[in-house]
């Protein structure tokens, strides 16, 4: 576990400032990202051939235009050309991400670490985008948020042994809990996407974090299936969404690891 809590590249050291800026101005530029390829990967457009364009009137877009969150604001929510409202989505969405970014750099400082991290948040919002508007997760998003946490895992000084214990640990044990439940209900009660992101966060989850990783993942998407049910969406509801905000606290506060398992010690020793 010590070698969790190890943050083996030292950050770089610069003024407060100075790292807020860079978090800021990293965190809008990958929001910008993440809206576009929300809106290409689950129509299989081609990433990067095209000019991003309006999508109600398809005016292909300048600079001015794409400016993170600033173009939104400036224009006051339309599009420039057309002047049909734009959705929140796409700035709430930047603003996100730079919070991601800013919550990365408090913890790691402007590092290496940081860099990895941040992208790794950058495909959890990015699937978590993607879940809630089309209850899927792209093979894409898993298959470069392993190669991620894979290099994590060895920033983190974790051996292949390790690193696949983790994955097969919750992979394969969603995999049983998707068969179970459908033997029992008749119905998924996991997605394959969710399996496949299981198999690849796996790569650099302890295992003493599986335990609050999946009381994290649970009480989140209980809370969300709630929502997602008053608000008429229907039954089905993404499970994505809870299971990326669950990593996200696990990698970031490692301390509320060790908590949690001093706690849960605790109590089952008090019982015997």
């Amino acid at each position: 576990m010590d070698s969790y809590l190890l943050i083996p590249f030292q950050p770089v050291i610069a003024p407060l400032w100075l790292g807020f800026l860079v978090a800021g101005f990293l965190g809008l530029a990958l929001g910008s990202f993440v809206t576009a390829m929300a809106y290409r990967l689950p129509r299989e457009m081609k990433v990067g051939a095209v000019r991003s364009a309006c999508t109600s009137c398809e005016h292909p877009l300048s600079f001015k235009d794409l400016v993170p969150f600033f173009s939104f604001m400036l224009q006051r929510g339309k599009c420039r050309y057309c002047q049909v409202s734009i959705s929140w989505r796409y700035p709430l969405t930047e603003l996100a991400m730079l919070c991601l970014s800013v919550m990365v750099f408090l913890r790691f400082g402007l590092s290496f670490d940081a860099l990895l991290m941040v992208a790794i948040a950058t495909c959890l919002l990015l699937l978590t985008v993607i879940d809630l508007e089309f209850l899927i997760i792209p093979d894409v998003v898993n298959l470069v948020l392993a190669v991620l946490c894979t290099l994590l895992g060895w920033r983190f000084g974790y051996g292949w042994e390790q690193m696949l214990i983790g994955s097969l640990a919750l992979g394969c044990g969603s995999l049983l809990l998707r068969w179970v439940f459908f033997l029992w209900k008749g119905v998924e009660g996991l997605g394959l996407g969710d399996v496949k992101y299981l198999f690849a966060v796996g790569v650099v989850m302890p295992v003493e974090g599986i335990s609050l990783f999946l009381m994290l993942s649970g009480g989140i998407g209980v809370a969300h299936a709630v929502l997602w049910q008053q608000l008429g969406y229907g039954k089905r509801f993404p499970f994505g969404p809870a299971l990326a905000i669950a990593f996200f606290i696990v990698l970031l506060l490692p301390e509320l690891m060790v908590y949690w398992n001093n706690t849960v010690y605790e109590i089952i020793y008090g019982w015997f």
